[in-house]
Order: structure tokens, then C-alpha cells, then sequence
């Protein structure tokens, strides 16, 4: 008995969850830790998503790794409330600095999917000397023109959805926050960015009331900033010291081209592309994906038992 008490233990290590709230910069994020091992950061997209669309299919990394959730300032269950000052590109990047000093990490890796590529990256120039690895997964891309091509490759797939989509976005429900209502609504965007649009019903969102009431605003003043602030990544990611993966699905609505350009310019750099996959890979060929970023995460050493 005490011999298989003693091998459960060890066999639920790597789950073990560990989920609070830890004020940073002024804000409290929710952050969730899974498993043991050298740490891996994961920063989630939208903006205005949260952690929980990512899961429970990168948790899976934790068997190796210790795995650090978190859901962006004013979405999911990190609640407050937005203004100009504090809604920035720029503040979300310190949220990571901030993150890491609260957890007293020393080195870890950054993980960024869609948008959170973006911060990824933008992080890695900033504190590259905090990062063991960058991975890119779906990443957004490295510069504002390729933004809007980004745009028009998106509005382009949602043409199917467009009139179910303005319908929802002009119903009452939907003006009034409902997350009902909003799960609806971007179930139908994800769907989109799918290989397979029957696959949108493997990925879970989820909304809180407040986050539903502040998604408008963040992806409004965020996307808006970059619109006015025209930005190009590639100089600096061209020096950038940091061993990288760049993963992508091969029917991503950001171009392929574009995430091989992120790979061509940073020096330590790998692409890997996930065929019959598009802009979820984790959850559209998760053993594929995952095997890709065990891989990478073992040629570095950076997983537990590694030589």
C-alpha cells in the first residue's frame, strides 16, 4: 500500500497545480503553475483571450518542465480596470519582467502564441539575458505592414462567418457583455482559423463577466496602438542572442512566409511547420507540435533528466 501511495505521488509531481493571484505593477495577474522543472512562461494571444484556450494541451509540457500560466492584465480571471496610461504594448512586456521578479525566476523560457508572439518577442529584446529559449508558436508578425496583410488574410477566411458575425455583434446579448454570448461570437472567429473549422470546438474559451466587458477595449486600444505607432522588430531580432523555435501550421492565416522571415532573421533560429494545421497547432496536431517543442526544449538541455 504505502509502496503504491509512494509511486502516485510520484506520478502526479508533474501536475501538481498551483494557481493565485500575484500583484504586478500595480495589477493583479492570475497565474497558474503546473509540474516541476525548469521553467517555461507561456503568454497567450487575443489580445483579450486568457490562458485557459491553451489548455489542457500545453499542460502536457509540464511532465518535463514547470509551466507558467498567466492570464494577461484585465483579461480572464486578472481583473482591474483599463485606461490609456496602463493599456499599452509596452506595459504588457514589463507584465513579463514583472512576472519574472515576482516568481524570482532567474532564466527561463518564453513561450508566445498569436499575439503573444508579439510579446514574446518584444520581451526578448528588451531582457534577453533572463532567456534560456524563445518559442514562437502561430506567432503574430515581427512588423506593422505585415499586420495589415495579416488583417486582410483573416478578414478573407471570416467571409463565410461575416454575416452570422455582424448579427451576433449587433444583438443586444453582445453590446451588453454577455460571455454567453461572446464565447458564441469567437468560437465562430476561431473557426475560421482553422484547418478543419469542426476543430474550433477542441479549443476552450471561456469568458468572465469581466473580461467579456473589457475585451472591446483592449483589442481596440492595443491594435489601435500599433496602427499608430508603426513598428518593425526585424533590426533588433536580428542581433537577438536567444536559441528560438518558430512553429506554425502550414494553413495559418499569417502567412507561412512570414513566420520563415522571424526564423531567417534571428541567428539561433528553427522553423518547424505542422502540415494539416493552421492556426492552433497545439490542439490541431498536438503530438506533432508538442514533440517539436519537447525536441527543441532537449537539444538545449532544458528539461528535467536531460544530459
Amino acid at each position: 500500500m504505502h509502496r503504491f501511495l509512494a509511486l502516485l505521488t510520484i506520478l502526479l509531481i508533474p501536475f501538481i497545480c498551483e494557481a493565485k493571484n500575484i500583484e504586478v505593477n500595480g495589477t493583479q495577474l492570475y497565474v497558474d503553475t503546473v509540474g516541476r522543472g525548469i521553467p517555461i512562461v507561456v503568454v497567450h494571444g487575443g489580445p483579450g483571450f486568457d490562458q485557459q484556450y491553451l489548455r489542457p494541451y500545453l499542460d502536457e509540457l509540464s511532465t518535463q518542465n514547470k509551466v507558467i500560466f498567466y492570464d494577461q492584465r484585465y483579461s480572464g480571471h486578472s481583473f482591474g480596470t483599463p485606461t490609456d496610461q496602463t493599456l499599452t504594448i509596452e506595459q504588457y512586456v514589463d507584465d513579463i519582467e514583472g512576472l519574472r521578479r515576482a516568481l524570482n525566476l532567474d532564466r527561463f523560457v518564453i513561450l508566445g502564441h498569436s499575439w503573444g508572439g508579439l510579446l514574446a518577442m518584444k520581451y526578448a529584446i528588451k531582457y534577453p539575458s533572463h532567456l534560456d529559449g524563445l518559442i514562437l508558436m502561430s506567432s503574430a508578425p515581427a512588423s506593422t505592414e505585415e499586420f495589415k496583410e495579416m488583417a486582410i488574410s483573416l478578414n478573407k477566411r471570416l467571409s463565410v462567418q461575416q454575416a452570422t458575425l455582424n448579427e451576433i455583434k449587433n444583438s443586444k446579448p453582445f453590446k451588453e457583455n454577455n460571455p454567453e454570448i461572446m464565447e458564441t461570437y469567437f468560437r465562430l472567429v476561431v473557426s475560421a482559423q482553422m484547418h478543419n473549422p469542426l476543430d474550433a470546438r477542441k479549443i476552450n474559451l471561456s469568458f468572465t463577466p469581466e473580461s467579456a466587458k473589457t475585451m472591446g477595449k483592449i483589442n481596440e486600444t492595443l491594435f489601435g496602438e500599433m496602427a499608430q505607432k508603426p513598428f518593425n522588430l526585424y533590426p533588433a531580432l536580428a542581433h537577438l542572442n536567444v536559441p528560438t523555435l518558430v512553429v506554425h501550421g502550414e494553413d495559418d492565416f499569417i502567412s507561412t512566409s512570414m513566420a520563415k522571415k522571424i526564423q531567417q532573421c534571428i541567428p539561433k533560429a528553427k522553423y518547424v511547420e505542422i502540415e494539416d494545421a493552421a492556426h492552433y497547432p497545439y490542439a490541431e496536431k498536438k503530438e506533432r507540435t508538442l514533440g517539436v517543442i519537447r525536441q527543441f526544449l532537449t537539444e538545449l538541455k532544458l528539461v528535467k533528466n536531460s544530459q
